[in-house]
């Protein structure tokens, strides 16, 4: 979610190294049988030889590697503020990206003009882009089985708006019911569903259908002058037999009584000191500044601290940490294939303390000569693919986490973290506590506000000297950005300790 300059993780700044060409291409549509319904699949649009078809032209220059991405997508959202909906609203995106491999060259080009004569324009921009030694000649493609992670029962499509509405009006009359210092509360529903295909020049055509639901609220308590908000949800690649068992309440629950504790906090302390990190929220420093450091891209370009370092010990050696997208019930992470068209993926990353690989696309997989790990991914038709996480997580230890706290005469717990920064190439890093505590004689003590956690990743994973047998998935509403691009995440982790970390407060 960070580059290699300290910035906001919403927004992550490009890095460079690929020549990248985009092309947004108009043309007229020839024929009326291009014109698309919602309902109707690529495939049943074009036909398995003008696929073919427009693959050899995007190889006319001889580039290494073709592929075509297409999406077609949906989503809506309702919102809620001051007890009102304050809007509802549905988007519709569909596209086709044309992408050609040539060493480290890529040429990309997309059309949301689905004529053959705009498909074919794109096709050639991708081929002058990337030329190479390759070859022109025909490529016939054929449709593969993929797996399947998702097991929805109810599509959201199929659910009847009143039903949506109700969740929302729902969470709003809890979370004022559940206190009255709560003051505002907002509320939010959204659903997306993907389908997406992908054929390329190893003559394969894959499917996929992907489905998100989000579910958030936003409360604001006060007491007095004091006013504390905050923001949870949950969702993933599920159905809305979802709420049958996450209900609004439940949403609610934790929003609320998060505010109230941060109501009645008192600054945090400062310094170095030993840190729990709690389950499952720790999982967001995993994510953020270790799990991008072993993405290929950084790696390749030598822009990672764990640059050069497979093989090495990075972790003691109950450090188990791994790149999921097959984890079932699915997660935001959870992807049936990447968006290169390659299976999902259990992918090992430090086994028993050990630096063992790191997530890989097709491209940066071969230039490094390693093994794809179904980590390539997009934001929409109009982007090129990178190495992405997936479900990013800690494996269970051994150690029950109330010995974990016991074991600290004095620290931090961080039960609960948010955003922050990292700085990549060095491997340093800031995240924010959105529920902190002090711990005094192995128990934990008074709540406090305010506090950062700064340290190193790198540095933080060779200092974890216990992980907890509590292992546990966030919930799924996150989203990454990278590259300017974002992709549903998700991530979990045991109860750790570290041995030191710093921590930024302001009772000093």
């Amino acid at each position: 979610m960070f580059g290699n300059k300290k910035i906001d993780r919403r927004s992550f700044l490009k890095s460079g190294g690929i020549l990248l060409a985009t092309a947004s291409l108009g043309g007229v549509i020839l024929n009326p049988r291009r014109v698309m319904a919602d309902n109707i699949s690529f495939q049943d649009f074009l036909s398995e030889t003008e696929i073919s078809d427009i693959l050899s032209i995007a190889m006319k220059k001889r580039g290494d590697f073709g592929e075509i991405y297409f999406e077609n997508s949906k989503e809506s959202t309702i919102k809620l503020q001051e007890s009102k909906i304050q809007s509802t609203q549905i988007g519709y995106s569909r596209g086709v990206g044309i992408r050609v491999l040539s060493g480290e060259r890529t040429g990309y080009a997309y059309s949301d003009d689905l004529s053959l004569k705009s498909l074919g324009d794109a096709a050639e921009v991708a081929s002058n882009i990337a030329s190479g030694n390759g070859s022109d000649k025909a490529y016939p493609v054929s449709p593969q089985s993929v797996p399947d992670y998702y097991s929805i029962e109810i599509y959201p499509e199929q659910v009847e708006i009143s039903k949506k509405l109700d969740l929302i009006k729902r969470a709003n009359e809890a979370a004022y019911a559940m206190d009255k210092r709560v003051k505002k509360v907002r509320a939010g529903y959204s659903e997306t569903s993907k389908d997406i295909m992908v054929a390329h020049t190893e003559g394969k055509i894959f499917k996929d259908k992907q489905n998100n639901i989000l579910f958030w609220v936003m409360v604001v308590a006060e007491d007095g002058d004091k006013k504390q908000s905050i923001f949870y949800g949950d969702g993933g690649r599920v159905g809305f037999e979802f709420f049958d068992r996450v209900t609004p309440e439940s949403i609610v629950e934790v929003a609320v009584k998060r505010a109230l504790v941060n109501l009645k906090a008192e600054p945090a302390p400062a310094g170095p000191m030993e840190v729990v990190i709690g389950s499952p929220y720790g999982g967001i420093l995993l994510h953020e500044a270790i799990g991008h450091g072993m993405e290929a891209d950084f790696n390749r370009k030598k822009l990672s601290a764990f640059s050069g370092r497979l093989g090495e010990k990075v972790a003691e050696e109950f450090v188990n940490i791994y790149d999921d997208g097959t984890i079932t019930p699915a997660q935001n992470g959870t992807i049936n294939i990447d968006d290169e068209g390659n299976a999902s993926n259990k992918t090992v990353l430090v086994e028993h303390g050990i630096l063992k690989n790191y997530m890989q696309d097709r491209l940066n997989a071969g230039l490094m000569g390693m093994n794809v790990t179904g980590n390539g991914r997009r934001e929409s038709f109009k982007c090129s693919p990178m190495p992405r996480m997936t479900n990013t997580v800690m494996a269970n230890g051994s150690t029950p986490p109330e010995d974990i706290i016991s074991s600290v005469k004095k620290g931090f717990y961080a039960k609960a973290m948010t955003n922050g920064q990292v700085d990549i190439s060095a491997g340093d890093f800031m995240f924010y506590v959105d529920e902190g505590y002090v711990i005094e004689n192995g128990k934990i003590g008074k709540p406090v506000k305010g506090a950062t956690l700064i340290g190193n990743g790198l540095d933080v994973l060779s200092k974890i000297t216990m992980v907890g047998n509590d292992f546990a998935l966030a919930p799924s509403f996150f989203v990454c950005g990278k590259g300017s691009q974002s992709v549903p995440v998700g991530f979990g982790i045991p109860t750790i300790k570290i041995s030191e970390l710093t921590v930024g407060g302001t009772n000093v």
